[in-house]
């Protein structure tokens, strides 16, 4: 029984599946935090904030299979322990749905 219907996660980065399958892919994953709008972060200073970016590793890689009636619509849902959350589509022909955050 899935915890949310329509909705699966599998957990990509565990024993470094990820970087070990698909190594390219992650390097550029990885690489995404030099894009990340430092103004952001303490209060706009933006070079203790590209010093805190430059220390990031990937932490989790996750892949989310959403099925019709299925979402992660929870406003209470977080990252937890994640400084940056990237969000990749790789469906092309996916319609529909919203990505929000609470800022």
């Amino acid at each position: 029984r899935e915890a949310r219907p329509g909705w699966h996660t599998t957990y990509l980065s565990a024993g470094g599946l990820f970087r070990a399958t698909v190594p390219e892919l992650h390097r550029r994953l990885s690489e995404l935090r030099h894009r990340v709008d430092v103004s952001r972060f303490d209060g706009g200073d933006a070079a203790s904030a590209s010093e805190l970016l430059r220390s990031l590793n990937v932490r989790c890689i996750e892949l989310h299979d959403g099925r019709a009636g299925g979402s992660l619509n929870d406003p209470r849902h977080f990252d937890n322990g994640s400084t940056v959350t990237v969000d990749v589509l790789l469906e092309d022909s996916f319609t529909g749905g919203a990505f929000g955050t609470t800022e």
